[in-house]
Parts: C-alpha cells; structure tokens; sequence
C-alpha cells in the first residue's frame, strides 16, 4: 500500500513538472490603440515579458496624457488605449476699432457662438472678416462696420428737385442755394437741421412776390390802385365814363400779376355814323363823323316819278347814330310791290305778290332780275305775281331781287329791291349718332374656365426681396394690400392682383382690386415687373419667405386681359352716353356687341386669330369714347422707312403710307429730316444718309414727294430736326470730329449720343446754313429742333468745394466753349479747377451754356424766317422749365417770349394718366399763351398700352387749346391695334389752327352739323337744333358772322353741353381774330 501511495505521488509530481514546462512558453496579442480606435501598434508577447510602450501618434487639437492601463508584464492578451484630451483656445471678438467685444476659451472644435455685434453711434455693422464655424487654433475675429451716410434731399414747395447730397452721419450739412423762382421769394427751409441723422427730405419755402397795379386813364387820371400776390387775377376796374369818347382797350391784356405795373386805359373820340336814306329807303351815302363834328350833306338821287324836297332834319353835329331822310313828293306815277313772299325749297326759288297801281299809267310788263339774270312776266288782271325759277345754287347764298315794270309809254321803272337769303343745307358727315337705348351687357363669367386649368403648371419666374408695406425707395419692390396702402410717385410700375391671384392691370400707377393687392417697383424693379409680368398671369405671394411665384398660361392670360378691357371699355361707353358726348354710337354698340359675341365663342374654342379681331375692335372702342376736336393737331413723329408694312421706296408706296395716315385722323406728320448729322434730302451741306437710291416720279426727291403727296391729302408736314446731335450711336465720317462737344471727363459722347459744340463758329454757321437751305427748298409747313440742348448735367446739384471730379456729369468743355466763357466774364486761370472750387464761376458756367443754346436757336430761326416769313418754328422740349434750364440748359420760355420758336411739343412720356395731366396743367400754366402747344406723348413706350394711347389722348381734348403727337410711327404701324383705334379718329372736317379762316369756318361748321344733325337733335338738351342747323349752313357759306351762332348756342338749356360748345365757339373766334 506504501509503495503504491509512493508511484503516486512520483506520478503526480512529474504531471506537475511538465505543466509548469508549458506555462513558460505561452505567448499574447497586445494591441495599442488611439483616439478614434485606430491601432498605434499590435504585437506578440511571452508570458511575464515586460511591456514596452510605443510613442503615442499627436492628434491636432489634442493632447496626450497617458495609457488607460499601467502593466509591467505580459501575462495576458492586451488592448491598451491612449487617453488625449482637446486643447483649449482663446477665441476673442474685437470691433474693427479695437475694441473688445468678447475674450473666451474653447474647446477644439467646439462651435464658435458669435456675440451680437455692438451698436457704434454713425456706423452700422457689415459682417465679421472671417466666417469661421469650429475652433482649430486662437483666433481674433474683427466686427467690421460702414460708416453710415444719409441720402439729404432738397426740392422746392413745388416738388422740384434742387439738389441730393451724400452726407455722413452726423456730418454738418451744407444746404445748398435756394433757386430763383418767377414771382416768389425765397424765405427759408422748412427744416433747420443741422447735422445728418438720416435720410431727410428737406423743401425750400417760398412765398409769392407782393405787385402794386395801378389803372388810370391816358389822360393821367387815377381810376383804381391795388395790390396782388404774383399769379393773382387782376381784376379790371370799369372803365371811366368820359363824354364824348369810347373807351378802347387797356395798355396791357395782362391776366395775372407778375411786376409792378402801370396799365392805361385808352379811349378814342366816339364816332358815329350818320346814314342818308333816300327813297324806298334806299341808303344814299353812309358816314362817320367825330362827336358833335360838322359834316356835309350828299346830293339826293333824282328818282323817277318824284321830287326832292330836302331832308327831314338839318343838324351841325351829332352825338349819336344818326338817320336823315331825304323827302320826295310823289309824281303822277304811283307804283309799288304789295306783301311779296319769298321763299326757296332745294334749288327753286318761289316769289309771290301783288303789283299796286295809283298812278294813271297802265303796267305793261313785268321783269324781275335776281343776280343780274332778268325774268320777263306778264301780270294777271289783278296785276299779281307768282313765279317759280330754278337756281343753280350749290350752297347757301345771298342773291338780289329786283322788279322793274314797263309803262305803256315805254318807260321801265325800278319799283322793289331786296337782298333775300337763298338757303340751301350741305350734306352732313356722318361720325356721329344717336340711339335711344344703350344697354350693354357684361362679357361671360370665366371662372369655371379657369377652374379647369393647372394655375402652377408653368412657373415663368420667381421674384425676391419684395418688401410688405412701407415707403417705395429707389430700385424697391413692395407688396401693398388693403391694410399697408399708400399711393406711389409715378416714377415706376405696378400691377393689380384680385383676390383670385390673377394680375388684373398692369400701368405705372393701379387701382387696389377688391380683397387683392399690387406690387409697386421702382428703378430696375419697375423693369423687372414691365419686362416679366402680364395681365392674366397667376402669382402666389408668401409674405415671409418675401417672394412671389409667378405661373403662366397664355390662355389664361389672354381671357382675363380681354375680358378686363371689356369691362372697362364698357365702363367708358356708359359714362360717355351719361355725359352726352357726341359720339358714334350706333357704330359702338355694334362693335361691343361683336366683341362679346366673339369672347362667347373663344369661351368654347380657343382661336388666336378670333383673339386678335377682339384685340382690334377693343381698341376700336377705346378710341371711339374720344371726342375729338375738330380744331387739333393730331400728329406723329415718323421716321421715314420705318414704319412697319411701309417702306417708302418710291411714289406709290408713298402714297400707301399717306393713304394710311389719313384714314387714321392724322393732320399732321413730324417727319425726321435731319438726323445723325445727316439728312434724308439732297443737301449742299450735309451727307444724305438715306432715300438717295430712289426714284420718286414726278419729284426730284423723297421729301419733295413726301410734301407734296401729303397736301394733296391735307396732311401738313414738319421737318423734325435732331438739332444738336451730329452722331447717333457712333461718330460718323462725315462729322468732324472738332465739330463734338466734350464732358468734364473730355468724353466725347453721352449714352453715345454726339452732340455739336454750338460755341465753334464753324457749327455755328454748317447749323444756320442747314436750316435757312431747308426752308427754302421745301414746301414745309413748319420745321422742329429736337436735341435742342446740352446732353444732361449735374453741376448744379453741387456746392462748395468738389472733392471728386469724377462726379461731374456735364459738357461744354471744349478749347472754343472756355476761351469764349473766359472772354465774356473776364475768367482768367483754368476753367476746369475753377468749376471744382467756386460755386459763382459754376453759376456763371450754367447761365454761359443757357445762353449758348438761346443764341443758336435765335441765329437758325432768324434764318429760317429770312427764307420764309411764314414757316411754323416748333421745338421738342422737356415738360418743366426749372428741370430744362438747369439740367439742359433749355429756356424755351425766353425762346417763346422772344418770338424765336412759335410751337412748344413738351415731351411728357409716361404710362401715368395722372402725371401726364398734372404736367399737362403745369405746363398750359407755363407757357401762358405765348405759344402753341402739342402735347408730345408716348405711354406705349413708358409701361402703358394702346389703351393708355386713347386715354392721353382723350385727356388733351378737354383742352381746346392744345393737341397731341404719339412717339412714333415704329410704334404705331408695328401695331394692327394701334391702328384699328386711330382710325377711329378719322374725320372729314379735320383742320388745325394753322389753316385759314375760311377753311376753319368750314370744317367747324361741318363739325357742328355732324353733331348737331346726327346726335344733338335726338336729346333732350337742344330744342333749338333746328335753328343751329340753318345757322351753321351759313355759317359753311360765310353769309353770317360766327357770333350769331354764339348767340344761338347761349340758348341751349344743358349748362354742361353749353359751356362745352361756347367755350369751343369762343376759342374759334380768338383764333380767327388773329388771322
């Protein structure tokens, strides 16, 4: 048992032996591992090795401090990490000033969290210079500012502006000089604000001169004295009675108070007439004779059949109209025409009556001469008369009847005479009529139609930055809803969205729809909404994201546009029948009916070219609420060759062109004569730049065929001249280039327009020769300079010194131009610093350059009117004078007082009804009948449409005085609307105030026949139409005075229709009284 106990024990000892063996070979795996478990290094260790660890890897924004795990000996498998920690940084915000604004530590990578930048009192913050989101490093971030500056705006009381100013915040303001305004003074600035804080508008306030206006007589006699403001209506006192004179007129028609003024009352010893009837109240002789002067008697006319036996009073003198009869004692012959009747139906003239006999002669025969022309009648036992005698006469006239009897001893002897009206109505035209029920239905609801449509599926364009509310600044878009709405300045563009989302209207000003809204831009935003918006396109507004989200569809589009010019096409034939407007409405009723006739079937069958027939009959209707004048020039700025479908390249196309012209109520055409420093004339002094390959028959060139075929139709002509400009996008060849003025810079050129250096002597004299050669050679009725002016000029926005001479925008500055202003005031040293340091030398330079331009305008109309006393001077000017003389130096008011130019065209072109109206006003006011006026229009081209064309149109005709001229036939005969409404304007009695009496008298006479006859009469309002219409016949035949038909018009019981037709009356008369 012991034994076995020992084998035991030896066995086991040995088992222990050979497992401590294998416990010493034993190997393990040790990995080292770093930050983002990525292995540092991997090896293989025996049991109980010591461990050797590796040098961490450096991980940027780290810092190593040290192993997760301390062992000496391998005795295991191992996974040691290495332990970092992020390094920390100093991230510090400082104004661009220096100023700390924020010090703190961050961790790497932590996000950096930006302060609220400090508000700095003048400054405002910009943007930090670097944008840096993590933290890898210290770093210094620099709030950077702008110095804030203001936008000072000066204008006078009257809205024009004097001067914008650029200042810093808090930087003292220089206010510039107040202008001289006629009849006001200057007394001071409404604000007195001293240091800029904002953008601020400021207005210079004026208040009107004070005049002392005496009336007295020529003989030094004081009738009244009184004081007015400058523009107040002088009220005329009644004029002394003085015995034995009349009182003639006053010394001065001056309507308003403008100076100091004496205004004499001038009289004229009276004068009355003294008539001598002889027998049969024949008048005898028939003199004037001063107050109480002696005259001398005529010898009585020997009668035959009767005695003289002197007159009925002796008198020395008279002191009133006087009738002396001579007395004759009958004869043995007693003889005379008893109750005759006179009396015409069409071209028969009817006379009856009774011869009465109390002599002892028997009466033979009869004769009776009317005109000269004698008619031999034998009476009946009764000796009555009843003839009946064919006339030739065409018109109304004034015939004489004279009855002549023979005695039966042969004796012929005049017995009656009679001057007896033969009246006979001309055929009337036919532009007017009258029905007695005008109801007019609305086009068809669309709604269910446009139901249909995906309103999304064609997304045209989305706009941004569009502002809610608020004041509309420069180059803005704003959203205005019934809550936010202010009116905008009509320097711009809107449109109307309804409530539905649909744009509506689409004009430089809007009218708020019902529950919608409408986006007003200014500057490039107004170009934005004109190039990409169109009425019937569908928008999604999102106030907060600041956007609109337009859709279109050229459907839609197009119904909402008609269906919209519908409506309001109606809404101006309802007004225009409620306010009796003389007007075709038979032709407009059916052409409304049409239009909705045609809309139903476009409803159910889309047709563009059904469209286009809407499009022009629309047009038709908006032209057709226009009453026109008969009196106007209607007129349009034509380029030759360029009028769409027209090229003019001989006679007959000529002719096609005119043709057009006047079936489209045109009476006169402003053609562009001279242009580019060239002409469209053979000219001894110009190149000719076009129509010089052509043949015209019969004419030795274009403008002499163009002239000629344009009276033949009644259509005057005038030159219209680009005056000034002597190349038009580059500088030809054939204008020198000495001939150019040039800007402050020595640009040549403005918007690379070329204008003459007018103060070279050489251009002085090509510019004079030009004009006196083309009024000359041609039949013109008149001749325009247009570009009559320097290019624009900002000069007189500055004061004080200018620091930047970059931004002087102005011209003039040529060797010629400076020698000669240094010459007239007595400037010595260099023009150019001058203008930089001195606002007087700039003064005077403005008021060098005024008179530069007078001067070359009195040198070519002097020459205009040496060669023909008679030609029409006109000139296309801006529609304010301030803004002329001071950006342009344009003072067409010295030109028109001075008598250099006879017509004025301003240049009012905008899409803006209300605008055009108010410079419309502004500018009658201005001119103050110094000059006739045509209004220069051209909305087409300024956001507006051919709507907008009529609507202009229709506001120059409430003025008697003034006409119009469309920018330009490019325009016009590109567009088959355009044209439909003109020829709504057609009329056959069209004349201007440039023709003669005679013609004037016709064609209004025509006129009122037309209105009368084929409207008026139907009313209510003229129960004397049948009356007016015998006296306008007359009138057509020049047998009555026009102030016979006044009287008859004073009749009319309408105060609205009268006043309309005595005021049309009254201007006539003017106008034939300066014939």
């Amino acid at each position: 048992m012991r034994k076995m106990k020992k084998l035991i024990s030896i066995v086991f000892l040995g088992f222990l032996f050979f497992l401590c063996s294998c416990d010493n070979n034993q190997t393990f795996n040790v990995k080292f591992i770093g930050l983002d478990d990525a292995i540092i290094l991997e090896q293989t260790y025996q049991k109980n090795e010591k461990l050797i660890y590796p040098q961490p890897t450096e991980v940027k924004g780290y810092t190593f401090i040290g192993w997760d795990q301390d062992i000496e000996k391998v005795t295991d498998n191992l996974m040691i990490k290495a332990v970092y920690e992020k390094k920390v940084y100093t991230v510090e915000f400082k104004t661009q000033f220096g100023e700390v604004i924020q010090s703190k530590e961050v961790y790497y990578h932590d996000m950096i969290i930006y302060p609220n930048p400090p508000s700095l009192e003048g400054y405002h913050f910009m943007k930090w210079d670097q944008d840096i989101q993590y933290v890898c490093e210290n770093v210094t971030i620099i709030a950077l500012y702008q110095e804030v500056t203001h936008m000072i705006s000066f204008q006078t009381q009257f809205g024009d502006l004097i001067a914008i100013k650029k200042v810093v915040h808090d930087e003292k303001i220089i206010y510039p000089e107040a202008p001289v305004i006629e009849g006001y003074t200057f007394i001071g600035w409404d604000y007195d604000i001293a240091y800029a804080k904002s953008d601020f508008i400021i207005t210079a306030k004026y208040e009107k001169k004070i005049y002392h206006v005496t009336f007295q007589t020529q003989f030094g006699e004081v009738i009244d004295e009184k004081e007015y403001a400058y523009l107040d209506v002088i009220i005329y006192p009644n004029p002394l009675v003085i015995e034995g004179y009349n009182f003639v007129s006053w010394s001065s028609n001056e309507e308003y108070a403008t100076k100091n003024i004496e205004i004499i009352a001038y009289y004229n010893i009276k004068q009355f007439s003294v008539t001598f009837i002889g027998f049969d109240e024949n008048i005898i002789g028939k003199i004037t004779v001063n107050y109480m002067s002696p005259f001398v008697y005529p010898e009585a006319p020997i009668i035959e059949g009767y005695t003289f036996v002197g007159w009925n009073q002796n008198v020395i003198g008279v002191k009133q109209d006087t009738t002396i009869v001579a007395i004759y004692e009958k004869n043995n012959i007693d003889v005379e025409v008893v109750h005759p009747v006179f009396s015409n139906i069409e071209h028969v003239l009817l006379l009856d009556g009774i011869i009465e006999n109390r002599s002892n002669e028997q009466i033979q025969n009869l004769f009776v001469d009317i005109d000269d022309e004698r008619v031999n009648y034998e009476l009946d036992t009764n000796n009555s008369f009843s003839l009946s005698i064919s006339t030739s006469f065409e018109k109304s006239s004034i015939i004489d009847i004279i009855f002549y009897i023979e005695l039966n001893n042969g004796e012929i002897i005049k017995i009656y005479e009679e001057e007896y009206l033969m009246y006979i109505e001309i055929k009337t035209s036919n532009y007017t009529s009258y029905v007695n029920d005008f109801s007019l239905n609305d086009p068809l609801d669309i709604t269910e139609i446009l139901e249909g449509f995906n309103l999304q599926e064609n997304h045209i364009i989305t706009i941004d930055n569009i502002i809610y509310g608020g004041y509309r600044g420069t180059n803005e878009l704003h959203a205005y809803d019934s809550s936010n709405y202010r009116k905008c300045n009509s320097y711009g563009h809107e449109i109307a969205i309804d409530q539905d989302g649909f744009v509506v209207e689409s004009n430089t000003l809007v009218d708020l729809p019902a529950n919608g809204m409408i986006l007003s831009g200014h500057g490039t935003a107004s170009t934005l909404l004109q190039k990409n918006i169109q009425i019937g396109d569908y928008m999604v507004y999102n106030q907060m994201e600041k956007k609109v989200y337009v859709y279109r569809s050229a459907v839609i589009n197009s119904l909402i546009s008609l269906r919209e010019s519908i409506f309001l096409a109606k809404e101006k034939l309802i007004k225009a029948y409620n306010t009796l407007l003389a007007l075709d409405y038979q032709t407009l009723f059916s052409i409304y009916n049409q239009v909705l006739d045609d809309f139903a079937t476009i409803l159910v069958q889309y047709d563009n070219q059904m469209v286009t027939q809407i499009k022009n009959n629309l047009a038709k209707l908006h032209f057709g609420v226009i009453e026109t004048k008969f009196l106007e020039v209607k007129a349009f700025w034509h380029y030759p060759m360029r009028a769409t479908g027209y090229p003019e390249n001989n006679k007959n196309e000529v002719c096609l062109f005119l043709n057009q012209v006047k079936a489209m109520g045109f009476n006169t055409i402003y053609i562009n004569t001279n242009f580019n420093g060239g002409t469209i004339y053979p000219s001894k002094y110009l190149t000719q730049l076009k129509a010089n390959h052509f043949v015209y028959d019969g004419y030795n060139d274009y403008l002499e065929c163009f002239i000629s075929e344009a009276h033949n139709r009644n259509l005057r002509v005038v030159a219209w001249s680009n005056t000034f400009v002597c190349g038009d996008g580059y500088l030809p060849n054939h204008s020198p280039s000495k001939y150019v003025s040039l800007d402050y810079q020595g640009k040549n050129n403005s918007g690379n327009i070329y204008f003459y250096d007018i103060t070279n002597p050489e251009v002085q004299e090509l510019l004079v020769n030009v004009y006196q050669e083309l009024a000359t050679n041609y039949d013109l009725d008149g001749i325009e300079y247009d570009f009559v002016r320097y290019p624009a000029s900002n000069l007189y926005t500055f004061s004080g010194n200018i620091t930047d001479s970059s931004l002087i925008d102005d011209f003039g500055y040529t060797e010629s131009a400076m020698r000669l202003f240094k010459e007239n005031y007595q400037v010595e040293g260099n023009i150019k610093d001058l203008i930089l340091t001195s606002d007087e030398i700039r003064a005077k330079w403005q008021t060098f350059k005024v008179d530069n331009v007078t001067n070359m305008v009195k040198m070519m109309s002097q020459a205009i009117k040496e060669a023909n006393p008679n030609m029409m001077i006109s000139a296309a000017v801006m529609s304010s004078l301030s803004g002329a003389i001071q950006t342009y130096a344009q003072d067409f008011g010295t030109w028109i007082k001075e008598g250099y130019v006879d017509n004025l065209d301003p240049m009012i072109y905008s899409g803006s009804n209300a605008y055009v109206l108010s410079r419309i006003e502004s500018f009658i006011e201005t001119v103050n009948g110094d000059a006739n006026i045509v209004i220069g229009i051209s909305p087409d081209n300024s956001g507006g449409n051919v709507i907008t064309i009529s609507e202009q149109i229709e506001l120059i005709s409430k003025y008697v005085q003034i006409g119009f001229n469309e920018f330009s036939c490019k325009n016009i005969f590109s567009s088959e609307e355009i044209m439909s409404g003109f020829m709504m304007l057609e009329r056959e009695y069209n004349a201007t105030i440039y023709d003669d009496s005679h013609t004037i008298r016709k064609k209004y006479a025509q006129s009122m026949l037309d209105r009368i006859t084929n409207y008026y009469q139907y009313t209510s309002i003229m129960s004397n139409s049948k009356e007016l219409i015998k006296l306008y016949n007359l009138l057509y035949s020049d047998l009555i005075d026009i102030s016979l038909v006044k009287t008859e018009l004073n009749k009319i019981t309408n105060e609205t229709i009268k006043n309309k037709l005595i005021l049309e009356v009254e201007y006539i008369e003017m106008i034939l009284e300066g014939k």
